[in-house]
């Protein structure tokens, strides 16, 4: 096997990266989440438990895409993201990277505060709201389970950062850093900055 990644929370860049002779180490709070992952990345390890916490082993890579770092499921979130950032950084080894993304101030800007999507078997109801550096997006969702549907609601709150910020603290934490577009082809939605930040 080849060096160590660890992965926060996106479970197709783990089997990726596990794919490619990685030992992969992955982190999510959710356990339901953690068992859906061991179904995709059966050659990773996974733990339980939030990325404020965890201890990250020695290093080549983290990625925490999706929002990750934005969700306040802990009080500390906005407090820790520094020392995070410098957590990452001692575990990372000389030229690490760390990628990831976070929403920012005008995430939900131009977008109708109620909507909708639905697939064959499924549909989601969204609201969201925002107050200064905080959003909030609650979901009805409904999924076909036989000849019914079964509902559940969600509620998540989110921090948000403005990419200068981020940038700043990376630096403080010993990472050379630049902004992201896009992810190669991907571009990122409006309000969603992408980050790599090299270990010096």
């Amino acid at each position: 096997m080849g060096e160590c990644s660890s992965t926060i929370r996106e479970w197709r860049c783990t089997d990726a990266f596990a794919v490619a002779a990685y030992n992969v180490f992955g982190v999510d709070i959710s356990p339901a989440m953690i068992a859906l992952a061991r179904e995709t990345a059966r050659q990773a390890q996974f733990q339980a438990g939030s990325f404020l916490k965890v201890d990250l082993p020695p290093c080549v890579a983290v990625t925490a895409l999706g929002e990750v770092l934005n969700y306040t499921f802990d009080r500390r979130n906005g407090r820790e993201l520094a020392r995070f950032f410098k957590r990452v950084h001692d575990a990372l080894k000389p030229s690490g990277l760390f990628i990831f993304d976070v929403a920012g101030p005008n995430r939900e800007l131009g977008r109708p505060a109620r909507r909708w999507s639905a697939g064959r078997d499924w549909a989601i109801l969204l609201e969201t709201s925002s107050r200064a550096d905080r959003l909030t997006r609650a979901m009805t969702i409904f999924r076909k389970t036989a000849r019914y549907y079964r509902r559940s609601e969600e509620v998540h709150h989110l921090r948000l950062y403005r990419p200068g910020d981020i940038l700043q603290t990376l630096r403080k934490a010993g990472f050379s850093p630049r902004q992201l577009r896009a992810y190669g082809r991907h571009r990122l939605e409006r309000g969603l900055a992408g980050f790599v930040a090299r270990r010096r």
